[in-house]
């Protein structure tokens, strides 16, 4: 259904192993005729270049049959985003079976042109340590792909993992419900590692155990000021008690020494 073009390209007969021989005929087409060529039974392969496009065609030859080819330049566009635009990124794109059909290193800022028969495809880019795999279809309703290469390394994971702990490590012990457990768990994930303890480090965390109890008092303020005062307020009903009773007594021993007189 497109238009008719000048392409060129060479057929290569194919044994039974489908391995290609010297090539054996040219083809030129052009915008208004196709090329014709007269070829015995057999398997062949037409390899046809249209600008920066190549097509790949194997087909048969068979007695008393005329073969017709119709090679369609379909144009899949694939492209790479990158932080570093002059960063150069390495493209390898297989087919469904797994065969690569097509491998090129180009800068990210470039975008690179592939003719595909119709079908599904995996291209994998790797841009220094960073490898993303992507999948992709020709035919369907889409003829271009961009590979998003701004994502995180392993390297780069591993380290925003690490800083995420031990953020999370720093808000677990800033507000610790019981201080001197934190404490203990901060002890047992150093066991953990196998690093000894020295003297040092264990007045390091002793101070770190004080600050982190004055701190846990610090918090738990409210609860504080709430306890003393009802340590007051019985210690104020005891007094009053204790006032009450001696009150008595006084006028009991009054009542018994004018009985004795």
């Amino acid at each position: 259904g497109g238009r008719w073009v000048r392409a060129g390209g060479y057929v290569y007969p194919l044994d039974s192993d489908g391995e290609k021989g010297s090539w054996i005929a040219q083809i030129i087409t052009g915008k208004s005729q196709a090329d014709t060529d007269i070829l015995p039974e057999g398997k062949y392969l037409v390899e046809l270049k249209y600008k920066n496009f190549q097509k790949d065609i194997i087909f048969e030859i068979k007695a008393g049959e005329t073969t017709k080819l119709h090679a369609v330049f379909g144009q899949f566009i694939i492209s790479a985003k990158c932080t570093d635009t002059n960063a150069k990124v390495n493209y390898e794109v297989y087919a469904s079976n797994g065969r690569l059909v097509y491998e090129k290193r180009a800068k990210c800022s470039e975008t690179i042109s592939l003719t595909l028969d119709s079908g599904d495809y995996a291209v994998e880019a790797k841009v220094g340590s960073m490898t993303k795999e992507m999948k992709f279809n020709v035919g369907g309703d889409s003829n271009s792909l961009n590979i998003n290469m701004m994502g995180s390394s392993k390297e780069e994971l591993i380290k925003e993992e690490l800083i995420k702990a031990d953020k999370q490590a720093n808000i677990q012990i800033s507000n610790p419900k019981n201080p001197l457990e934190e404490l203990g768990k901060v002890v047992d994930a150093i066991n953990q590692t196998g690093v000894e303890l020295n003297k040092k480090d264990t007045a390091d965390i002793k101070q770190a155990g004080a600050l982190l109890e004055a701190l846990g008092g610090m918090m738990g303020g409210k609860q504080t000021a709430e306890q003393k005062e009802a340590k007051k307020q019985a210690k104020a009903k005891q007094q009053s008690d204790n006032d009450k009773a001696d009150k008595e007594f006084e006028e009991m021993s009054k009542e018994l020494d004018i009985f004795s007189k």
